[in-house]
């Protein structure tokens, strides 16, 4: 299975130096996901910091009543460097469970009708975005990719 290079994780499960962004472009979203029924409120950040400490404010304030998160807008990272083995990761892929690049955390990704594909049940990123795909070991098909990007 290749490797992309995506961003890695610490130990502690933090970006290691995210990487600069444009002064206009907010890279980082905070989204907030009511446990009760289901509604999503979000807001963009042009930092990594700004956008963690607005979630830990959140988290606070909703205090088991809502999953907060902070996810990624531009950039996929991978795994934390304690779960980088591919074992751990292809027990987790055949229980159901894919690292999303985005989202930074294993989740599932059940089938949404209305992207007709699997998808992070959190951001919504589809299974077969490159960064999914490279980052989870059971979701590579080189047969699809032979097709789509050609080669030998």
């Amino acid at each position: 299975m290749p490797r992309s290079e995506p961003l890695m994780l610490g130990k502690d499960g933090e970006p290691v130096n995210p990487p600069f962004t444009y002064e206009r472009y907010e890279a980082w979203k905070v989204v907030v996901v009511n446990e009760r029924d289901g509604k999503r409120l979000s807001k963009k950040f042009f930092s990594y910091v700004a956008a963690k400490q607005k979630a830990q404010e959140l988290q606070e304030k909703f205090e088991g009543r809502a999953e907060v998160g902070v996810i990624s807008r531009q950039i996929g990272y991978g795994p934390p460097e304690s779960k980088v083995d591919d074992q751990h990761l292809l027990r987790l892929n055949e229980q159901g469970y894919y690292w999303c690049p985005y989202c930074r955390k294993f989740r599932e990704f059940p089938y949404l009708p209305w992207k007709d594909s699997r998808a992070c049940e959190f951001c919504f990123t589809p299974d077969h975005s490159f960064h999914v795909v490279a980052c989870n070991p059971t979701l590579w098909n080189p047969v699809h990719y032979k097709r789509v990007f050609g080669g030998a």
